[in-house]
């Protein structure tokens, strides 16, 4: 998987950053990014990269973190990989929805008022404010259930690079090129 790869990475070539939940969350963003990068690249026009960071470190800080509570019988298995992967996955999704709910708000926002100079939100903090007292914390989770459904593709994707493990090696090498190319 790419999240291990750059986690292998990190803690051999760089020794000084230490370990713990900042790597992680570190090669967990990388990761997605290079998901992103490698799956849409026609959506980088659009704010995708920054809005999958978040959602990509939580997601495998939470895989991590969930690794640690499994029993050692069971700590190889596929069965596992796939529990904890989706569960990191529904979670982290949950946790950073609210962004991305603020991000499209704001995205039809401007666009709406571009004729008239005048922006919506000012910031993440304001945009989730302002949802939250005009339309209900309820509104930070519109949508959520269909972006599940809309997301499993990107587990059945995790789960053949991770059954095939020579693969996801290409797949971290031809990621890194593209950032160097980038």
């Amino acid at each position: 998987m790419t999240y291990e790869q750059y986690r292998t990475w990190i803690l051999n070539d760089y020794p000084s950053l230490g370990s713990g939940s900042h790597i992680d969350q570190f090669a967990g963003s990388a990761s997605g990014g290079t998901a992103v990068l490698c799956t849409y690249p026609l959506d980088l026009a659009r704010p995708t990269l920054v809005g999958m960071l978040p959602y990509a470190g939580l997601k495998f800080y939470i895989y991590e973190e969930l690794k640690r509570h499994v029993p050692v019988e069971y700590e190889k298995t596929i069965a596992m990989h796939l529990s904890c992967g989706a569960l990191a996955g529904l979670f982290g999704q949950t946790f950073t929805y609210p962004l991305d709910v603020v991000r499209r708000q704001m995205q039809v926002g401007k666009q709406l008022n571009s004729s008239l100079g005048d922006v919506r939100f000012k910031n993440t903090w304001h945009g989730l404010t302002t949802i939250v007292r005009n339309q209900g914390w309820k509104q930070l989770f519109a949508g959520l259930s269909i972006n599940y459904i809309k997301t499993s593709f990107s587990l059945y994707v995790s789960v053949f690079v991770l059954v095939c493990p020579t693969l996801s090696y290409f797949y971290l090498r031809f990621s890194l090129i593209l950032i160097v190319l980038r």
